[in-house]
């Protein structure tokens, strides 16, 4: 069975797309005092973007691959891409709970072990560890109380038995475009259709990957709703608050008008440091009545 190099070659150009689009997205909008520091945690909000593009992009990946067409496992049907999805979709799943559970926590709590005082680097990495391990202990405990419990799929099925020797009730050649004859219809509707359910045993990374995306699905509806919500108050707020064209003159006297009330508050400023200065014990060698008076000017 030959691999379809064009699913290849789309794979790998879109995610180095990805990888480039991600970068000038969190160039363009970081902070000026974020530039040429912090990497870990750049790399971190590149790759989890990545992560979340690539579980979009995977099922028009699966379609374009044809993989669960008739013949594809066998290899005589040449309209499959031969990529094994079901490993791609179990990487993809098992990089974002590994970003979830081990990378984002420890980030968040190296950021919250630093207290701002000097040489915290080694008790800074050794807090944010101490706090990593106990949630990849409640994680685990979690996944592992979860996968013993409660780790069986049931399908639930319909099914129909036929017992019959008369062709004319039977299963018979099916000519395309004849009708069926009255008794064969009679005969179906009396077929007792049973309810049945089939129980399957969930591989652990399956099952981690089902919990997960479940546990997921509750954040997505909170903050979907959330920004559709926000979403036409912003732009309303935004064209509202949006830049104006003024006039040569009216932008001539704001300016003006700015730079007044700039040098007022210096002035305001400094004329309080100097009364300030005056009001402090021996300040500008005052005796007790001068300053009392002085005081009931100010009043």
């Amino acid at each position: 069975m030959a691999v379809d190099w064009f699913l290849i070659v789309i794979v790998v150009v879109m995610a180095i797309a990805l990888l480039f689009a991600n970068v000038y997205v969190l160039v363009y909008f970081q902070h000026d005092d974020d530039k040429n520091t912090a990497y870990f945690p750049k790399a971190l909000v590149i790759f989890g973007l990545l992560f979340a593009e690539g579980c979009v992009l995977l099922l028009p990946l699966d379609v374009a691959n044809n993989s669960s067409a008739i013949g594809c496992a066998e290899g005589w049907n040449t309209a499959c891409g031969n990529l094994n999805m079901d490993l791609l979709w179990l990487i993809v799943f098992m990089a974002i709970i590994f970003v979830i559970v081990v990378l984002l926590p420890y980030s968040i709590y190296y950021y919250e072990a630093d207290d701002g005082e000097d040489n915290v680097g080694n008790r800074q990495w050794l807090e944010a560890l101490k706090m990593e391990i106990a949630t990849l202990a409640f994680v685990i405990a979690l996944f592992v109380v979860l996968y013993v419990t409660v780790s069986k799929s049931h399908i639930p099925m319909r099914a129909l038995e036929v017992n019959s020797a008369s062709l004319a009730k039977g299963f018979h050649t099916y000519t395309d475009g004849a009708t069926l004859s009255s008794t064969e219809l009679e005969s179906a509707a009396g077929i007792a259709v049973q309810s049945l359910s089939v129980t399957l045993d969930v591989s652990f990374p399956i099952y981690i990957t089902g919990l997960v995306s479940f546990i997921g699905w509750f954040g997505f509806c909170i903050f979907c709703g959330i920004g559709l919500i926000a979403l036409p108050l912003d732009l309303i707020l935004s064209y509202a608050n949006r830049p104006k064209f003024i006039s040569a003159d009216v932008y001539a006297h704001q300016k003006a008008s700015i730079c007044i009330q700039k040098r007022s508050i210096e002035l305001i400023e400094l004329g309080k440091s100097i009364r300030s200065a005056m009001e402090r014990p021996g300040g500008g060698n005052k005796s007790s009545w001068e300053r009392k008076k002085q005081k009931r000017l100010d009043f």
